[in-house]
Order: structure tokens, then C-alpha cells, then sequence
């Protein structure tokens, strides 16, 4: 009886601590970076079947010391990986100084169909599809680790670029 209730409240601490995850809300200002600009851009592929590419850069000035991450992001109902760049070329190691301007690549694949290929037999690739893990207002939600911390911050307007189509 002892063991089945130690099971039982690590089963209710574990509820509990996942449900925490939809009472956080993303941010829309940080205290610890100040979004310069954000712009989206589309590539539609010059060879049949290749995905079409839509691409945001984010730059973002550092307002704080510490230490930064991100991995994902959620942009159009599908997820990827996040790319961290240093706006002055350096190798980005996760550490900023106040001031630091960091770039975001962040880059989703809309998977086509070539027209002779049925979508239930063969699909081309693409970027999973995905529903982001809290709710958000904006365009674009990117989850980041700050000095151990995991948060979220939704990015409210893209600029939009230029639409590239290739030959």
C-alpha cells in the first residue's frame, strides 16, 4: 500500500509540473534582449519537388550579461532548429555581453509534391508540423535558454522581404 502511494504523488507532481508548461506565457519584450528587426523572406525553388524555403532573421541587441540559447522555433504550423550567429563574424559560444548583437536564422521547409508522385506514396521533405507548446500572439515563437532558465518569446511582426524565385 506504501509503494502505491509514493507512485501515485510522483504521478500527480509530474502532472502538475507538465501542466505548468501551458500556464507560461511567451514573452513579447525581454529584459534580456531588445528585438531590432525581424524579416521574413520566401524562396520558391527553381527544381521541381524541392521544398519551398521561408526564412526569418532576427537580430537582437543583448541587454544583459549572461548566457544564451536557443534551439527551436515555431513559425506556420511547423517546427525547426534555430541558427545563432554574432553580427561581427565571431564563433558564438552561448556567452553575451550586454550590448552583443546576436542574429537569428531561423528557416522552415514547406514540402511540395512533384506531379507525378501521389502525397500518400512519396512526399518530399519538409519541416515537421508542429504545434507550439504554449499560446502565443505574433508570427514567429522561439524557445531560448537564458543561464539555465528555458523560456519563450513570440515575435509579433516580420518585416517582409523579398520573394526570390529561382530559375
Amino acid at each position: 500500500m506504501m509503494n502505491m502511494n509514493k507512485w501515485f504523488w510522483i504521478l500527480i507532481f509530474s502532472v502538475m509540473g507538465c501542466s505548468n508548461l501551458s500556464a507560461q506565457k511567451a514573452e513579447e519584450k525581454s529584459k534580456y534582449f531588445k528585438v531590432i528587426k525581424a524579416i521574413s523572406t520566401t524562396l520558391y525553388p527553381g527544381v521541381q519537388g524541392s521544398p519551398i524555403i521561408m526564412k526569418v532573421e532576427i537580430k537582437l541587441v543583448a541587454r544583459k550579461k549572461g548566457h544564451f540559447l536557443s534551439d527551436s522555433f515555431w513559425y506556420k504550423g511547423m517546427r525547426e532548429n534555430v541558427q545563432i550567429f554574432r553580427a561581427d563574424k565571431k564563433i558564438f559560444d552561448g556567452n553575451v555581453k550586454k550590448g552583443d548583437t546576436l542574429i537569428l536564422h531561423c528557416q522552415v521547409y514547406k514540402a511540395t509534391w512533384d506531379a507525378n508522385i501521389t502525397p500518400e506514396n512519396d512526399r518530399i521533405p519538409g519541416s515537421p508540423a508542429a504545434v507550439a507548446p504554449l499560446k502565443y500572439t505574433g508570427e514567429l515563437l522561439f524557445r531560448y535558454n537564458r543561464c539555465g532558465k528555458v523560456q519563450y518569446f513570440g515575435v509579433a511582426k516580420t518585416e517582409a522581404g523579398a520573394e526570390v524565385y529561382a530559375p
